[in-house]
């Protein structure tokens, strides 16, 4: 079962179903029993929405959860064991900010990131001193709510990803690496998986090592359940590639978990590609009818047919309106085929 605040129409449950071959039952606000609560994250609203629904709630003590997704934890790691953004410094109070600043003076631009927040959300790029003025309020009002991070910009080449689940017992299952693909902006929107992907092969050990290292620390912490691991391959300034290894952590589900579960069932062993666009860029039509004649006028065959994750439309009020986020799952033989199937679909949906 599925928890839902939003209704969606039957025929998204229908698609679901033809194309994968199974959907979960949602679930709005009648109580069930014996069922286990899964969700994406652990918090108080999480929490609070399982256990009112009458699900039976297993889950690390949520103050550790806050901590481990705080920069602040990810940077102590990165700091004792030598892997993340060379010169990256965590500061709590706009004092040592500007300590970081005067030691990151012949370093700029620099990125700020908040202690906490994802896909790039809070991001702010400082091109020099010139910037103190309007940069520091911000500064301050973010020392007030966890801290920060300060760091060199880095010319990323491609970023990574890797996944694990820590049992309740502190054992550490097998890690997954893939590649993420992140805006200009620090935003989340895909992921591509395949078969020994070469980019991912090439840092694998260091990955590896450094992923290890943070997943046995956190086990140690007391926390059990899903975690992710950020990384990039970036240029330094002596045109040498590089890995920034376990730049962020996130103990929760991350994305790749949705590609890997759908390539289990649509395409096994195939190079996988899951996508987002924003509503801002992509119309898409209000029938799966009408969306797979979409796809075909645009040369994408049945069989390879793009599977739509997200519901065409969601009840909002009485309207029935597109979702914010839309995601996608592309699948075929061939890397070089995958993406020249995703710039087909890109010419289909996109204004």
């Amino acid at each position: 079962r599925v928890l839902l605040d939003t209704r969606v129409p039957d025929t998204y449950w229908d698609y679901l179903r033809t194309i994968l071959g199974e959907a979960p039952e949602p679930l709005y606000s009648k109580k069930v029993t014996g069922y286990r609560g899964e969700p994406w994250g652990w918090d108080q609203r999480s929490l609070h929405r399982l256990a009112h629904s009458g699900a039976h709630c297993t889950f690390p003590d949520l103050t550790l959860v806050k901590n481990i997704n705080s920069r602040r934890f990810c940077s102590e790691l990165a700091r004792r064991y030598d892997f993340g953004v060379p010169g990256s410094v965590f500061c709590s109070s706009v004092e040592e900010f500007l300590a970081a600043i005067k030691g990151m003076s012949e370093s700029f631009p620099l990125i700020m990131k908040p202690a906490f927040g994802g896909a790039g959300f809070g991001l702010q790029v400082i091109k020099g001193v010139y910037e103190m003025d309007v940069v520091l309020p911000r500064v301050q009002v973010l020392c007030e709510h966890g801290g920060l991070v300060v760091e060199p910009w880095c010319e990323r080449i491609c970023d990574l990803s890797s996944s694990c689940t820590i049992g309740s017992d502190g054992t550490i299952g097998p890690v997954r690496h893939q590649r993420s693909y992140v805006n200009d902006y620090g935003a989340f929107y895909g992921i591509y998986i395949g078969p020994d992907d070469p980019l991912v092969q090439k840092h694998a050990s260091d990955l590896e090592r450094a992923v290890h290292v943070c997943a046995a620390a956190i086990a140690s912490s007391g926390y059990f359940g899903p975690v992710g691991f950020d990384s990039f391959i970036y240029r330094s300034k002596d045109g040498n590639e590089k890995l920034a290894s376990v730049i962020e952590i996130n103990a929760r589900h991350v994305m790749s978990d949705l590609a890997y579960a759908v390539q289990e069932k649509r395409a096994p062993g195939e190079h996988c590609f899951f996508r987002i666009f924003s509503r801002k860029r992509c119309r898409l039509p209000e029938s799966y009818q009408n969306y797979c004649d979409l796809l075909y006028l645009n040369g994408i065959s049945e069989e390879r047919e793009p599977v739509v994750l997200t519901p065409l439309r969601v009840w909002h009020g009485k309207r029935l309106i597109q979702p914010s986020r839309n995601a996608f799952f592309l699948s075929a033989p061939s890397e070089t085929e995958l993406f020249s199937l995703d710039t087909r679909l890109r010419s289909a949906l996109l204004d």
